[in-house]
Order: C-alpha cells, then structure tokens, then sequence
C-alpha cells in the first residue's frame, strides 16, 4: 500500500496530505475497524450502522474534541 501511494504522490500533480487525529474524527475511525466484506462487493449504507449512531449523536451535540 505504501508504493501505491508513494507511486500515486509522484506523479505530475498535486498531493495534498491532511493529518487529522483519530480522536477528532471517531466516526471515519470506526467505519475503518468494521469488518472487511470478502465476496468483491462494495459495502454501502443507507443509514449509519447502529453501532455507530452514539458517535454521531456525540459529533452532534458534545463540543468539540481538544487535545492536550
């Protein structure tokens, strides 16, 4: 995976690379810990997983997460 990028970086165009912290972003975070589906098929949602609605409501209503 880090050739694919590294070969996709040097290419005659323009890479940006934002960091962002795991803690300012749970949601992407844990939609990349589900399980990987293994037939070939892109797994969609319609709606957000149950296991991920807490996250959400969080986002929604807590403040924002600052880091020390």
């Amino acid at each position: 995976m880090v050739r694919t990028i590294a070969s996709l970086v040097n290419r005659l165009w323009l890479v940006v690379f934002t960091f962002i912290r795991r803690e300012a972003n749970f949601t992407v975070d844990h939609l990349a810990k589900l399980p990987i589906r293994d037939d070939g098929f892109t797994l969609s949602f319609h709606d957000p997983p149950p296991s991920i609605r807490h996250i959400l409501n969080r986002d929604l209503h807590d403040p924002a997460y600052y880091r020390n």
